[in-house]
């Protein structure tokens, strides 16, 4: 008699006469046999195929047209606000890089494609080179977390920067104003139409994910236009040191100060430059 269920995994469960089970048997990969004169007061159940790992059902088109939607809106809204903290924060960094890019963009894409190679000898030679000391042995963990953050953080400007110059291509220059005011929502604006444009191929790849030929050539196309950009933005981030040499090579100049004449007079009104006040010729005895 067995007070419960009997299971078996891999295996029968096998009731002889005069046994009892007061439960279920249960047979995972097997069966169970009831011979006559045993008792079952359960159910009997035998499991067939994998047992222990559930068999997920295959989705539907619509749920894989919604889940790489989904994921393309996870990533717009992670790339978005880094690109406007950017803008904010590092815009002439960003300028420096998306200058370079627009000056020399074979130029960029060559020294992309060799940073990509570098970047896994790089950081085993980091590590070598580290590892010659006790002290470097103890910061290894730190210099792979600050390299691999370098890398990311070139890689993210990079791509800004590409974004930049598609959207720089398609907006003009409109409106009066304040120029400086007017000079930052054309940023902005060549910032967000860039961004909008190296998504739209994910965003057709999403559309055409349930159609097998055409699905896998969009996604093939949306693939390698995310790659030549990123791959240009990074080596003209490169080649621009993260923003601090421009195109030439020249260092980035210091923030420019907007021109502010308003010390030049002791009243509150802005603007009003203070003449000097005219002084009587001395004499020669230098007594006025």
């Amino acid at each position: 008699t067995v007070q419960g269920d009997a299971i078996a995994y891999g295996g029968d469960v096998v009731v002889l006469p005069g046994g009892r089970v007061t439960g279920d048997a249960v047979a995972a990969l097997g069966q169970v046999r009831l011979e006559d004169g045993g008792t079952i007061d359960g159910s009997l159940r035998s499991l067939r195929g994998a047992v222990g790992v559930a068999a997920a059902a295959p989705l539907s088109a619509t749920e894989r047209t919604g889940r790489a939607f989904l994921l393309l809106l996870a990533w717009a809204a992670i790339v978005v606000p880094i690109g406007i903290g950017v803008l904010v924060f590092a815009g002439q960094y960003l300028d420096r890089v998306a200058e370079t890019m627009e000056q020399s963009f074979g130029r960029a894409f060559g020294a992309g494609v060799l940073g990509q190679l570098a970047l896994g000898p790089g950081l085993a030679i980091t590590v070598v080179l580290l590892a010659i000391t006790l002290l470097g042995i103890l910061l290894i963990p730190f210099a792979i977390v600050a390299y691999a953050a370098a890398a990311a953080g070139l890689v993210m400007l990079g791509t800004l920067a590409a974004a930049r110059v598609v959207g720089s291509a398609l907006v003009r220059r409109t409106g009066a104003g304040d120029a400086l005011e007017m000079e930052r929502r054309r940023m902005l604006r060549s910032l967000l139409i860039g961004l909008t444009w190296l998504f739209i191929p994910w965003l057709i790849a999403a559309l055409l994910v349930s159609v097998p030929v055409a699905g896998g050539i969009a996604r093939a196309i949306a693939v390698g236009l995310t790659w030549v950009g990123v791959t240009s933005g990074f080596g003209a981030a490169l080649l621009a040191r993260g923003g601090t040499r421009g195109p030439a090579g020249a260092p980035l100049p210091p923030p420019r100060i907007e021109d502010d004449i308003s010390w030049q007079t002791p009243t509150p009104v802005g603007g009003v430059v203070a003449a000097r006040r005219p002084t009587p010729a001395t004499s020669s005895r230098g007594t006025p």
